[in-house]
């Protein structure tokens, strides 16, 4: 509902208002009062304010309502006897459409936008919508949409108009609400549109997802606000960050779960793996908006209210019925992630301030020298040439000698990642600058000329990847680099975009690259980075440019084809968007910042005048579609490793992403487990934070608990500061021995990681997951935080407290083995305080009984020495002796392999006392991938929950393909049955009885 009248500062309902123009704000915020109604706050605020909503004059009605088997169409029309709400946020658009698509059995999208289809919609090019399922039977949808009109009897006064979303019960009397609003609280305005689902679960309910930010897991519903704009800061708690996410699954408080996303409402019922009550009992969904406007979502007991300054409404929402499934919804949507190669879930070591090729190459020696694991070696911006993209600095980095580096380096299994920035360094000669001005790729400001940034080169111009001529530049400019260096993954930062400024910067004749010693602070943590405030000759004003590429005829800004459009409804002549200070300010940085604060003006246009206004959450996300693009050109048949900062929904599908410019903190440990969880909603499971913390200097006890932590995140890489002591796993001793200790147990695993990465890849299931995806009625699980599952079977529950002891929940429901011992762990308490000492064990792992796990026998120093130690098969039995499991075999770095052909996947499924493997079936013509011989061997089965027999005399029966009779040796280690096996393959099928 739209701010009641008493409290937003509005004119009275019977007094006309004006529609401001040019660049002169309304009078909106001076005149904010504090709202009495409820005790609620109307109007921008600061990040916890709540949102009131209180009863109003009717805004639309609903008419002309037309239905088929699978849309349903109306009309909105705004209601005549009604005067404006909220007038200092504009006029409003008089006629709108309803579109309610029944897409699939699992999915309702609706759509609300201007009928002369002239707004601002995110591109099909950009996210293409999956549309209607063709063919999918209609009665077995998982959900009702009801139209009604309530109150009507007294004209427009009082009337509402209702569109609700049930979920079908096993009776009508079940249907559960899962999407509600009233067409009569609509409020759509040029630069402002308010929208609220009423149909969220009360006291009880819980909700997770909207982001980026840093915070809790589970999102505060008493008046909280979360901001959707993409933006470079140093991972302030509670405030907007890097990625644009506006979606949310709720969990109610009898276990169901529904999930929205801002843009495009999508919700997704939450599959869930639940081991208690009977699973069917439960439901989840998930709503996600398809939106790429700035906006502030606010949230109450039963209402999330979406208020975006432009676009239209475009929901999606998925039935579920379960966590899991809802997320598997979600990916169809979203399109799941890319599949990862195999060398990426390996550790990683980054750094700022490796200043010279010799500092890299101690490093790799030293993880070598401690007998540390080291897979990925990172190179951040200390490689350019006064930090111009696609160079090298001859005297540092000597271009042959990094060449060298590189195929050693490669040669012992491990692999070489640099960055890249999207500034490009104003300077004739730069040959990527040059090539961008022939070709026109520049981000344009409202004059048509080239905009001007400033990042660490100096002054910059941005690309537009929207252009045509972009994809193509951008590929040649990557081909010259890596024709000098053949690199193994991408790392693009900066992607916001970030700029040292608030909007375009004076032509001051000042273009040097920026002096690092003037940005890095000191604080209590130690040293770090602090961004310029705009003092470095930079504003939001008009600018010459120095070689601008300019516009030609081919280039003249208009709205482009199919709904790509960033331009006013034509049916509001006399109002004039106001893009730099719009007329509702977002809680932009927790303070309602300009939007232009530390980034590109609004103002500022892409190819065919799209305005970066609207565009501005897309950096990033197009950034990674067109580096994608390049890899698989320069390198068709390699599976690229990409990672970005920035990310909006969909980015998944191409690139990785890590949380950014975190602290050598505490809180920011903790606060990296749920951050790590919400991606995996987002549906990018390559995902972790930098281990030790990006700013500040870590002590000894929270690197070593960081590193122990750090070897669970599905990405794993350890990243500092300039300016601040080295925080690598060999600079403490206490430090070696965990690290050794945490991530042999990672590189053990990684069949498994592996496996779910693929399963994640092909499904959407998210590879990480918090508890209350697998126990959703349980309420002690709703808010547990820094405990968290690796698929469906292993449980690790980290020490985040600086002075202990270690508590963790273990679900009573299931049976649990410790990973260190494989003693099965008593559940007669909940909540457990772990005996082992906190420095020596920081992190407790436990296995789920009923999981087959394929694991690594031998963890070497790299991935690749690792896969020549063969495979052991861990077998945690449930309560009732059973257990199932899988292993996904490709090569690890080929694109796209065909499964049965480059792939393949291994079952095994184990009751009475047996485990039986399906082996793989190789085409007869002998083409195809095959497993190694160097890799292929089984060593042990390792079997948690046997009972030592009285009497039991030793002996199992092994059998391998065809039947043939194997040896196998058992033998007890502590409350572990291991069997020795010779001749047995991870890729032939085989049964072993015990």
């Amino acid at each position: 509902m739209p701010f009641p009248w008493c409290c937003a500062g509005a004119s009275p309902p019977n007094e006309q208002f004006p529609i401001y123009s040019g660049t002169t704000p309304p009078p909106a915020y001076s005149s904010i009062k504090p709202c009495t109604h409820r005790g609620l706050h109307a109007g921008p605020s600061r990040f916890s304010t709540p949102y009131a909503r209180t009863p109003h004059h009717p805004t639309y009605n609903l008419t002309n309502v037309t239905r088929s088997t699978t849309t349903i169409e109306a009309d909105l029309t705004f209601a005549s006897t009604s005067p404006s709400p909220l007038p200092q946020y504009g006029p409003d658009i008089r006629d709108l459409s309803l579109t309610i698509d029944l897409e699939s059995e699992f999915r309702v999208k609706v759509t609300i936008q201007d009928k002369e289809r002239a707004r601002w919609v995110v591109p099909d090019q950009v996210f293409p919508r999956p549309g209607i399922v063709e063919g999918y039977d209609a009665s077995v949808r998982l959900y009702d949409v009801d139209l009604r009109v309530e109150g009507s009897e007294g004209g427009d006064v009082g009337r509402r108009d209702v569109v609700r979303v049930t979920r079908f019960g096993e009776k009508p009397d079940d249907e559960v609400p899962v999407f509600e609003f009233a067409i009569q609280d609509l409020v759509f305005k040029p630069q402002y549109i308010e929208f609220s689902n009423t149909g969220v679960g009360g006291e009880g309910s819980d909700v997770y997802g909207l982001g980026e930010m840093v915070g809790s897991f589970r999102r505060n519903m008493n008046g909280s606000c979360v901001t959707i704009f993409t933006r470079d800061a140093a991972s302030p708690p509670n405030e907007n960050l890097y990625g644009a996410h506006p979606m949310y699954m709720e969990i109610r408080p009898d276990g169901q779960a529904h999930g929205v996303v801002k843009g495009l409402i999508i919700d997704h019922e939450a599959q869930l793996y639940f081991f208690g009550p009977d699973p069917s009992c439960l439901s989840h969904s998930l709503q996600f908006f398809l939106n790429s406007n700035p906006m502030d979502i606010h949230l109450n007991p039963n209402t999330i209210t979406y208020t975006p300054i432009g676009g239209i409404l475009e929901f999606y929402i998925l039935l579920g019925p379960t966590p899991i499934s809802v997320c598997q919804q979600y990916s169809t949507i979203i399109h799941p992630p890319a599949m990862m190669p195999y060398w990426s879930l390996g550790f990683h070591q980054c750094r700022w301030g490796y200043e010279r090729l010799e500092d890299v190459k101690t490093v790799v020696e030293k993880f070598k020298a401690n007998q540390i694991p080291l897979d990925g070696v990172w190179i951040d911006i200390d490689y350019m040439d006064k930090y111009k993209d696609f160079t090298f600095d001859e005297d540092k980095w000597p271009v042959a000698e990094v060449r060298k580096f590189v195929d050693n380096v490669r040669e012992n299994g491990q692999k070489v990642v640099m960055i890249v920035d999207p500034g490009i360094k104003i300077e004739a000669g730069h040959v990527p600058y040059d090539t961008g001005i022939a070709k026109n790729v520049f981000l344009k400001n409202e004059r048509g000329t080239d905009f001007i940034g400033k990042v660490w080169p100096g002054k910059v111009k941005f690309p537009d990847f929207f252009h045509p001529a972009t994809q193509d530049w951008w590929t040649e400019c990557f081909r010259e680099w890596l024709d000098q260096v053949d690199l193994d993954g991408i790392w693009i930062d900066m992607n916001e975009l970030a700029n040292f400024g608030n909007g375009e910067i004076h032509e001051d004749g000042f273009n040097n690259p920026v002096d690092l010693h003037q940005l890095i602070g000191s604080t209590d943590s130690g040293p770090t980075l602090e961004l310029p405030d705009g003092d470095l000759s930079l504003n939001d004003d008009d600018t010459t440019n120095v070689g601008s590429s300019g516009t030609t005829e081919e280039d003249t800004i208009f709205p482009i084809e199919t709904g790509v459009k960033s331009a006013p409804a034509s049916n509001q002549p006399l109002y004039q968007f106001d893009y730099a200070n719009p007329p509702y300010r977002i809680n932009n940085a927790g303070t309602h910042l300009p939007l232009f604060s530390r980034t590109t003006s609004m103002t500022a246009l892409h190819h065919t005048g799209i305005r970066e206004y609207d565009a501005h959450n897309l950096y990033g996300h197009m950034e990674s579609l067109a580096t994608h693009k390049t890899i698989t050109t320069l390198h068709p048949t390699r599976r690229p490793f990409i990672l970005t900062r920035s990310t909006f929904a969909g980015t998944g599908r191409v690139a990785a992403h890590w949380l950014g410019d975190n602290h050598s903190t505490w809180e920011s440990m903790k606060y990296s487990i749920p951050g790590t969880l919400a991606f995996q909603m987002f549906g990018i499971h390559m995902v972790g934070p930098d281990i030790g913390g990006f700013n500040g200097t870590p002590s000894e006890t929270l690197l070593t608990r960081w590193m122990a932590l750090g070897a669970f995140y599905p990405f794993s890489r350890n990243h500092n500061i300039t300016g601040a002591p080295g925080q690598e796993p060999y600079v403490h001793e206490s430090t070696v021995r965990v690290s050794r200790r945490y991530l042999a147990m990672r590189y053990a695993m990684v069949p498994y990681w592996y496996t779910l990465f693929y399963l994640g890849h092909k499904e959407g299931t998210p590879v990480l997951r918090p508890l209350c995806f697998l126990y959703p009625p349980v309420k002690d699980v709703r808010g547990v935080e820094t405990q968290f599952m690796i698929g469906d079977h292993v449980l690790v529950s980290p020490c985040v407290d600086p002075e202990g002891p270690n508590r963790g929940y273990i679900p009573p429901t299931d049976v649990w083995y410790s990973a260190w011992t494989g003693a099965r762990v008593p559940t007669d308490q909940t909540l457990v305080t772990f005996a082992d000492d906190v420095d020596t064990t920081p992190v407790q792992v436990h296995y789920r009984g009923g999981g087959v796990l394929p694991l690594h026998s031998k963890p070497g120093l790299t991935l690749k020495d690792t896969r020549l130690g063969g495979y052991d098969i861990l077998v945690a039995l449930s309560s009732d002796g059973k257990a199932t499991g899988q292993c996904y075999l490709d090569d690890g770095e080929t694109r796209d392999p065909e499964m049965g052909v480059d792939a393949h996947m291994v079952t095994f499924d184990v009751r009475e006392g047996t485990l039986v493997s399906s082996g793989v079936s190789y085409r007869t013509d002998g083409t195809g991938w095959r497993v190694p011989d160097s890799w292929a061997k089984v060593n042990k089965i390792k079997i948690l929950g046997v009972e030592k027999k009285a009497g039991w005399d030793g002996r199992c029966v092994a059998k391998g393909r065809g039947g043939v009779d194997i040896e196998g040796r058992p033998r007890w280690e502590g409350d572990v049955l291991e069997i020795e096996v010779d001749g047995v393959r991870i890729d032939e099928d085989f049964e072993i009885r015990w």
